[in-house]
């Protein structure tokens, strides 16, 4: 079995900064992911942490042809799952909050 694993933390300050530019959101989250983090910064910065963490699990060959909106954040019974485009394996993810900041891994399993 082959284990991949990711690590973000991110800056809620930093998010809500961020947020007020429309680039930055069209940017990370698509028009799904928009609709579901709406004005919550929290939500933001989950979906950001998360999408920056399985980007740094994805072996490098993939992560050169993998962008923000090749991983999808989609939520199930309160839980964020991660899609990713170039991905065959499972993905497991978890996040908590660190003060100010959320801080998200993600890890990739592959078999074979």
């Amino acid at each position: 079995m082959n284990l991949r694993m990711g690590i973000d933390l991110v800056s809620l300050p930093r998010i809500k900064t961020a947020a007020r530019r429309k680039r930055f959101l069209e940017r990370v989250l698509g028009k799904e992911e928009r609709r579901w983090v709406g004005d919550s910064i929290l939500k933001l910065g989950i979906c950001f942490a998360l999408k920056e963490a399985a980007w740094k699990a994805l072996p490098r060959c993939s992560q050169k042809k993998t962008y923000f909106h090749d991983i999808k954040i989609t939520w199930k019974k309160r839980k964020p799952c991660v899609l990713l485009r170039y991905w065959k394996g499972q993905v497991e993810t978890s996040w908590t909050m660190v003060r100010d900041d959320v801080l998200a891994i993600v890890i990739l399993r592959q078999h074979g």
